[in-house]
């Protein structure tokens, strides 16, 4: 069976990251359902990185808190959820002890952001890897989910 295909893929190459240090347009992809290495719940997020079609997709865990994690783990993990959250714009509201979102916001979300490069891995690859922001740095990125100011010194 004779098969054509929309492609020459003789001008293929290697796909390579992007400089690291610099801020990127990024646009997430897809987002997928899955667990960590000890069966916690996470979203593995596929990140494009805009005007870079040789660079591979960013791949970012967001790890989700559960009632089985202690207070301490609770909150490390709200808290890098909203450094991903508010950079991307994800709408989130916030009641008593408990914080909603859609995934479905996820896909399509945008932010300008900062990559970095991994370490090599055992077959010496290197890929890109998001800088999140710190806090302090989106507190105004998310209406919703604002910190509201503190109150003027008298």
């Amino acid at each position: 069976m004779k098969v054509t295909i929309p492609l020459n893929i003789a001008d293929i190459e290697e796909p390579k990251p992007v400089p690291a240090g610099k801020k990127y347009d990024l646009v997430v992809a897809s987002y997928e359902d899955s667990t960590d290495g000890g069966g916690s719940p996470q979203l593995r997020v596929l990140i494009n990185i805009e005007g870079h079609d040789i660079a591979p997709a960013v791949t970012h865990f967001l790890s989700l808190p559960s009632s089985r994690d202690d207070v301490k783990k609770l909150r490390g993990k709200g808290y890098y959820l909203r450094t991903f959250l508010d950079p991307f714009k994800i709408p989130y509201e916030s009641q008593g002890d408990q914080t909603e979102f859609d995934t479905d916001d996820l896909i399509g979300a945008r932010a300008n952001l900062e990559l970095t490069l991994s370490e090599p891995d055992k077959n010496n690859r290197v890929y890109n890897r998001l800088v999140l922001p710190r806090l302090v740095d989106t507190v105004d990125q998310n209406p919703i989910g604002r910190v509201s100011p503190k109150p003027p010194k008298r």
